[in-house]
């Protein structure tokens, strides 16, 4: 009786605490965190995959500012917020290019070097996207001017 007197309160702590984790059981939710999260980012750029080359930069920006995140990964997101952003900050300055009718040379030419900048950021941001998507295993959709090649 006196033996279960000192060990009653250490077993009660032990069982207070809760059992350690089932490492297979933790390998499987993992699995499945990043099944969820690749299945969200294919979405994602599946959504993203418009024709560029029929759409104006607006309406491009347009359409992708519109993909909801739905349970993408936040490292994933934010880097196609940023490409999100290059696409917004193209459109406006290819708006500005084609408002320079009549401005002087200087601001012109200031104006569509703003736009091939923007260009350039869309093309680097989307490096970042398809580079953080092939981490997590993610294939790249064909874009729709390829696809049309190849049928």
């Amino acid at each position: 009786m006196r033996i279960l007197r000192i060990v009653a309160p250490a077993l009660l702590t032990l069982l207070a605490v809760p059992a350690a984790a089932d490492p297979i059981a933790a390998h499987d939710e993992q699995e499945s965190i990043r099944e969820t999260d690749r299945q969200e980012i294919a979405r994602i750029l599946a959504a993203d995959n418009v024709d560029a080359s029929r759409l104006s930069t607006r309406e491009v920006a347009t359409a992708i500012r519109a993909i909801p995140r739905g349970a993408a990964p936040e490292n994933f997101w934010n880097a196609y917020q940023a490409h999100v952003r290059a696409w917004e900050r193209a459109a406006a300055a290819e708006e500005r290019a084609m408002n320079m009718v009549g401005a002087k040379p200087a601001e012109t030419e200031r104006a569509l070097a703003a736009f091939v900048a923007a260009q350039v950021e869309i093309a680097a941001t989307f490096e970042e996207v398809r580079r953080i998507a092939t981490g997590y295993g993610v294939e790249m959709p064909i874009p729709p001017a390829e696809a049309a090649n190849t049928i």
